[in-house]
């Protein structure tokens, strides 16, 4: 709380503490000063009369001359008020029902009039649309959770409001956002956007999955995004993780007509073949139509095609200035002749240049060409440390892969070159979680950088049976409270510090 008393105009009582945070209680109504050429705040707030009561607290923001800015109705826990103000100055908030202390808690004498509880505040600075946006974080105004990584790329979660800032001389914002909630339980979540001045320049119902549309926003200094509703994690996966969020955003684009503006990371899925048929028991996007109980055939083969060589051509120029380029998606990138000619024609001073595979095509030729491209990184998915439960969840290919590994490893080494960094991923599941300790013992043999551990993904539920595994996809969440898993993966890291091996888990909390 240092550093507000200034912005507390009117109606504001001192500040309080009990050792651990400090806050301010605010009248049912108070005031804040926006500084000189500041046009936005995020206020954090809660509301323990809804805590304590369950009654909410309906929070109304109004400008000058008493023009209505917004209103918000307060969820208990404390989370992000965006005030927004074209004008900046006086800022007025009005909260209702008003309360008192002694009226909803027993032996209390506290008879002041209260609204909603002040934690701190965070200011968009003056000058935030000159910043040099070479990062996510530098489109991040107030309102958003700190940026989260897994090494690879990088994200931030939303609460119910938080704000873009527009960087000089672009005219729309591309931007990349995902909602588990909506995916996990079909609730709908609409995201608004709003310029400087209140006019609503987008509008989008999201589905759940990563998707992008486009903020118009030509001549503003930010856009505010608002969500239609939040949820916490613990309502959905259990656990203790009780943010209140909406969406998560993965990557922010702007456009301008200068073509020197370069795109903050470009995700680009160059096939949809895969060379590992039938596909893994939980790739979801490749599993067969399903019976009316959710059975999938599990030796269906999914059709699979490369990206249109005019669709390559004319999103190539933008591949070319993106400061991270990811050529992956559903399929194997190694399978297409666009995988090299993407990395052959960007220049890695400039582009971080990724990929996933699965290992099965990381021969002596493929490693060399690699190697020789300078490319960054090459993202291995083996969900599993044993070639028994390899078959179970992949398939066929594990003597293969470990092969290819071991020799792509020996190869850099005999070459000294650091590039490409090389990870193996799982993907926790109940079925093989109980192998991390061991993933770490295998990334320590074969040689590899990093270790990533995720979490299955949302999808629809399906069924299926493959090599005595009967398999439902529902069925292996993971509840991250639980002990055996968290008491499994902390071996696993702790394994990781002890032989040296950088250790990723993708799993919210998991540690908290």
């Amino acid at each position: 709380m240092g550093g507000v008393g200034g912005l507390l105009a009117t109606g504001f009582y001192p500040e309080e503490t009990d050792g651990k945070g400090i806050w301010q209680w605010a009248e049912p109504r108070c005031s804040i000063e926006l500084p000189s050429g500041c046009t936005a705040a995020s206020l954090r707030v809660s509301s323990l009369l809804t805590l304590a009561t369950g009654r909410t607290l309906k929070v109304r923001i109004a400008g000058a001359g008493g023009r209505p800015l917004g209103e918000k109705i307060l969820d208990g826990p404390p989370e992000c008020l965006v005030v927004t103000s074209a004008e900046g100055g006086r800022v007025e908030i009005a909260s209702a029902p008003a309360w008192s202390p002694c009226e909803i808690f027993e032996n209390n004498a506290d008879q002041r009039r209260l609204g909603f509880c002040l934690h701190g505040i965070d200011l968009l600075e003056a000058n935030a649309s000159r910043r040099s946006f070479s990062r996510l974080a530098d489109y991040l105004g107030p309102g958003w959770l700190p940026v989260e990584s897994d090494g690879a790329s990088d994200w931030a979660w939303m609460g119910a409001s938080a704000i873009l800032v527009v960087p000089e001389g672009v005219r729309a914002l591309a931007i990349s956002v995902a909602s588990p909630h909506v995916e996990k339980t079909s609730q709908q979540l609409e995201i608004t956007a709003t310029a400087a001045g209140g006019a609503v320049v987008a509008r989008r119902l999201l589905g759940g999955p990563v998707e992008s549309f486009v903020i118009r926003c030509e001549g503003e200094p930010f856009v505010t995004l608002v969500a239609s509703r939040t949820w916490s994690p613990s309502e959905i996966y259990g656990g203790d993780d009780n943010r209140k969020l909406s969406v998560c955003l993965h990557s922010v684009f702007g456009m301008q007509t200068s073509s020197t503006f370069a795109p903050l990371s470009f995700e680009v899925e160059l096939t949809t073949r895969c060379n590992i048929n039938p596909p893994c028991v939980q790739c979801y996007p490749r599993q067969g139509p399903k019976d009316t109980e959710g059975r999938t055939d599990g030796e269906y083969i999914p059709p699979g095609l490369d990206m249109p060589r005019p669709l390559f051509d004319k999103i190539f120029p933008t591949m070319q200035k993106a400061r991270v380029l990811s050529l992956h998606g559903v399929g194997e990138p190694l399978l297409t002749p666009l995988l090299r000619e993407s990395l052959e024609k960007t220049d890695p001073s400039l582009t971080y240049r990724q990929f996933n595979s699965n290992g099965l095509l990381l021969n002596q030729r493929n490693c060399e060409f690699l190697i020789a491209a300078r490319t960054q990184y090459c993202n291995v998915s083996l969900d599993a440390a044993s070639e028994e439960m390899f078959r179970a969840v992949r398939g066929e290919g594990w003597p293969i892969i470990i092969r290819n590994l071991k020799h792509f490893s020996e190869m850099k080494h005999q070459m000294q070159v650091s590039h490409p960094l090389i990870a193996i991923n799982m993907t926790l599941m109940k079925v093989n979680y109980r192998e991390a300790p061991a993933f770490i013992e295998l990334a320590r043999e074969i040689g590899v950088d990093r270790v990533i551990f995720s979490k299955l993904e949302p999808a629809d539920d399906y069924f299926m049976e493959r090599k005595g595994l009967l398999f439902r996809y529902s069925d292996q969440y993971i509840d991250i409270s639980d002990t055996s898993f968290r008491d499994t993966l902390k071996e696993a890291f702790r394994l990781g510090a002890e032989y040296g091996i950088e250790t990723i888990a993708i799993v919210p909390n998991i540690f908290g």
